[in-house]
């Protein structure tokens, strides 16, 4: 199991907080997310063996948000 912190620059609202957290958790090998809106943080716990960082990232961004 690994743990991934992102700084996230766009979110605006707190429906960007369930909006992240469900596209990650969609992912298979994701294991817990927790975002702050006020923090302009993603805290990820997930299986490396089954999802990968990247695809961590892909997600994030295809959600609109950018990694800072």
């Amino acid at each position: 199991m690994k743990t991934q912190l992102f700084k996230i620059a766009g979110m605006s609202c707190n429906q960007c907080e369930i909006n992240l957290e469900s596209a990650l958790m969609e992912k298979d090998g994701v294991v817990s997310v927790t975002v702050s809106f006020k923090e302009c943080t993603v805290l990820v716990q997930y299986d490396s063996k089954r999802v990968s960082t990247d695809a961590l990232k892909e997600a994030i961004i295809s959600e609109g948000f950018h990694i800072i």
